[in-house]
């Protein structure tokens, strides 16, 4: 996912109905420090927990591409 920034004047009605529309649209979603900081520990986890699969031998090693294709079926 692409991230933009944007800086604009928040007392300037039109700017702030346009930002409104757009978010409006379900096209894009605002994000907030909260908001972030969640989607990284949701990463995190997922992280974590793939790594403790592994150490605990649940993980599947494939020596080739073929092999992968195999085992995802």
């Amino acid at each position: 996912m692409a991230t933009i920034t944007l800086d604009y004047d928040g007392r300037n009605g039109f700017a702030q109905k346009l930002i409104d529309t757009v978010l409006a649209s379900k096209l894009f979603v605002e994000v907030t420090p909260k908001t972030r900081v969640k989607r990284h520990a949701e990463g995190m986890d997922a992280t974590l927990k793939a790594i403790d699969e592994l150490r605990n031998g649940k993980g599947t090693h494939c020596a080739t591409f073929e092999e992968y294709k195999r085992a995802v079926r």
